[in-house]
């Protein structure tokens, strides 16, 4: 059977909505349907989970610090198959309406953060890693369908041993977990460019970069949704001009 390209997104609970209600109606009445648009477009599959299936198949959600982070860590378990290439997209991700196909999937492919946080430092620290090396946001994940299940594997065995993160609590979560596969298998991991994961809200983000994949990561960029929802125009055109780089973003310490 030929190779395709899925798409899989979570709306699992918090843990895979993000943000409070403002946001989650942005969400399910923009940024879902901007993916799901993407995905006819191109002819890709998509799938959206809304059951969770993690206590079925891994047990009590007594691992992470939170409930909802359970929920989070389910994308592992649900990019397991055997026809598809999988691209996992959170769902605070808007896709502009002028994006370009998927590239070529090699490995597993992930953007970098653009710049260095803090959570980045202490987690590079712990793992004796240089400050600047790259610490990859699990928001937009692309891999082939061999290594989304060894991916799979890694995470659920994570789990069922209770491995948690050798550089503390703080980082005992799927995206510190991603990190720490790409520690140990670096062959798998190929980085993907700022504009398939573009942050803008982050420090070191390009300025008005034209991206495909624009994500309102973390509590500044659902700040940054509703900032836009009170400038002229609709919230979705606003969204859409960030993704076309026709706004200018002045993020903290800057001016």
């Amino acid at each position: 059977m030929k190779l395709v390209n899925k798409i899989v997104q979570l709306d699992i609970n918090d843990g895979s909505l993000f943000g409070d209600g403002f946001t989650h109606d942005v969400i399910k009445n923009i940024l879902i349907p901007s993916v799901v648009d993407y995905a006819n477009k191109y002819k890709y599959d998509y799938e959206i989970i809304r059951k969770s299936v993690f206590t079925e198949y891994l047990g009590p959600l007594d691992f992470f610090k939170k409930k909802s982070e359970h929920y989070s860590f389910e994308r592992y378990l649900r990019i397991r198959n055997q026809f598809s290439n999988v691209i996992y997209i959170d769902t605070d991700v808007y896709i502009s309406k002028t994006a370009s196909p998927i590239p070529e999937i090699t490995g597993i492919m992930a953007a970098k953060a653009p710049g260095i946080l803090n959570h980045h430092k202490s987690f590079n620290k712990a793992h004796k890693l240089g400050d600047g090396a790259p610490h990859f946001n699990a928001g937009v994940i692309m891999t082939t369908n061999h290594l989304a299940n060894e991916l799979s594997e890694y995470m659920i065995n994570r789990y069922l041993n209770r491995i948690q993160s050798p550089a503390g609590e703080r980082h005992n979560n799927d995206n510190s977990f991603l990190n720490e596969y790409f520690l140990e298998n670096p062959d798998s991991v190929n980085m993907l460019d700022e504009e398939w994961n573009y942050m803008p809200t982050l420090p070191g983000s390009k300025k008005e970069l034209k991206c495909n994949f624009l994500h309102f990561v973390g509590i500044d960029g659902k700040r940054l949704l509703k900032k836009l929802s009170h400038l002229r125009g609709s919230l979705e055109e606003n969204i859409s001009k960030i993704a076309e780089g026709k706004i200018l973003l002045t993020r903290k310490n800057e001016h």
